[in-house]
């Protein structure tokens, strides 16, 4: 009977044993993803009004989904859906929680409490780990920047919702992906774009710049003028996200002496891998399959053509909700 006894409580120990080393190492990862939040938060602060004219301000509310809770930080109003939790001394906020309610891979900027929120999944969840999903956090606090209040207005104005009271619109507009004269167009733009962002000689590049003007005009003769504007709109708002992300680790690296978690190299690193990879998108595009992840790209490499031909374009930014009369400007 002694034996039972002992094994029982043996079994009870190692289960109890286990779950304090589940909890701690659950604490352990919370504290390491708030500690990225408070990086991404750094950066912005930081760097952000070097790129962008005032993305220091923003409010940087963020809600964390983790498996089981999800940790909301940074929000001036809070309803009673979330409990006060404790006060984040890194972050400086007080961290407010509730009872998992969005997908545990989420990633993008929607209202909270009538306040534009950072929703993030934890590394894990997202498929995203170290310097990556600290810097998909600067790319979704961009999309907080982008909506101030005439945004919505703007976006409104565009009329391309149709029956859609949510945002899902944005995710699943009906846009001519798989029309082959589209597509063949969309190849031959991006190819001159892709050519033109790569070049170094201003002579060359005044000469592919015409030839980009062209083939860009060629493709939205072939687009109706709603599907231009998703287009447009899809750059402004997705591909200068993209485009973001480089440009804020190309000024953080420009501005060494802040105190980082992650190496200057690891930055460095993934700063010239999301370079090649957008590059490569550019250049090996395929409108049917990757569909709107296209835009990102576009958005990118126009981005980067802008910084070429106008150093004040990122003030004019939010007038529209395209870049297109910024690029034009220049051709005129």
């Amino acid at each position: 009977m002694k034996h039972i006894t002992y094994k029982i409580t043996g079994i009870i120990l190692l289960v109890l044993l286990s779950q304090c080393c589940v909890n701690h190492n659950g604490t352990e990862k919370a504290i390491q993803d708030q500690d990225n939040i408070a990086e991404a938060i750094n950066i912005v602060k930081e760097c952000g009004n070097k790129v962008w004219p005032g993305f220091n301000k923003i409010t940087f509310s963020t809600l964390l989904v983790t498996d089981s809770i999800e940790y909301l930080y940074n929000h001036p109003e809070p309803d009673e859906e979330f409990i006060l939790n404790n006060y984040n001394n890194k972050l400086k906020t007080d961290v407010y929680t509730r009872d998992i309610t969005l997908n545990r891979s989420i990633l993008a900027c929607f209202g909270i409490c009538n306040e534009p929120t950072v929703i993030v999944g934890i590394p894990k969840n997202t498929d995203r780990s170290g310097v990556e999903w600290l810097i998909t956090l600067v790319h979704e606090y961009f999309h907080q920047y982008q909506s101030t209040p005439d945004y919505y207005q703007m976006v409104d104005e565009l009329d391309l919702k149709g029956d859609c009271k949510t945002g899902m619109w944005m995710l699943n507009y009906a846009f001519p992906y798989d029309n082959l004269k589209v597509k063949e167009q969309f190849r031959k733009y991006s190819d001159v774009l892709y050519r033109l962002v790569q070049s170094a000689d201003k002579e060359e590049r005044e000469v592919l710049f015409k030839e980009y003007i062209t083939e860009k005009n060629n493709f939205r003769a072939l687009l109706s003028d709603k599907d231009y504007r998703y287009f447009t709109f899809q750059v402004w708002q997705e591909g200068m996200a993209r485009y973001t992300e480089y440009k804020i680790l190309h000024t953080l690296l420009e501005n060494p002496g802040l105190k980082l978690n992650y190496t200057t190299k690891e930055y460095n690193n993934y700063m010239n891998r999301l370079f090649k990879r957008e590059m490569y998108r550019l250049k090996n595009n395929n409108l049917d399959k990757q569909k709107r992840v296209c835009f990102y790209t576009i958005g990118f490499a126009e981005g980067l053509l802008l910084d070429k031909i106008d150093d004040n374009w990122r003030k004019h930014y939010s007038e529209k909700l395209s870049v297109d009369h910024l690029i034009t400007k220049h051709y005129n």
